[in-house]
């Protein structure tokens, strides 16, 4: 089920209580669509406190990737990079098998914790009109600390497979 939050969020917030939906990140905006936005928000700020206030949500982008409820509010952005970091850190043996998907179209199940750590990129190629869909990585920091994670608990021709579908 897709549910789009209407302008009152404590009804959604109401409903994500009782259903404990999963939250997938969709249509992430890129770096320069951010930069408009927050150069259109801060317009009326002297461009040194501009400035300032980029590089504060510009490094909260790289850790957490370009999720805009996250890289905007302090609080939710602290919220977030501890869930992903402890995502990583409690991942053990058995489910390093989620990790597969990372870099390729396979779907993950519906109780993997990779959700944390991923975002769905769709790839449209003229040669097979159409297109198809890749696991990334949400930000080049978790997928560094996802890859040091895994090499510890992975055997070595499985890490290695995986790096291979990440080249």
């Amino acid at each position: 089920m897709i549910v789009v939050t209407s302008p009152n969020e404590n009804k959604y917030e109401l409903w994500a209580c009782q259903n404990l939906p999963l939250q997938i990140v969709m249509n992430c905006p890129d770096e320069s669509d951010v930069r408009a936005m927050r150069v259109w928000e801060q317009r009326s700020k002297p461009p040194q406190q501009q400035a300032e206030y980029w590089r504060e949500v510009k490094g909260r982008m790289d850790k957490v990737g370009p999720i805009l409820r996250h890289i905007f509010d302090e609080q939710s952005y602290d919220d977030r990079i501890e869930k992903c970091h402890e995502t990583v850190e409690e991942t053990i043996s058995p489910e390093t098998q989620y990790y597969t998907g990372l870099g390729n179209s396979t779907m993950w199940g519906g109780n993997s914790v990779f959700h944390w750590l991923a975002k769905v990129v769709r790839i449209r190629e003229e040669v097979c009109k159409g297109g198809f869909s890749l696991n990334l990585p949400i930000s080049d920091h978790l997928c560094d600390k996802t890859l040091c994670m895994l090499a510890k608990l992975m055997q070595q021709d499985d890490f290695n497979s995986l790096i291979e579908t990440q080249a």
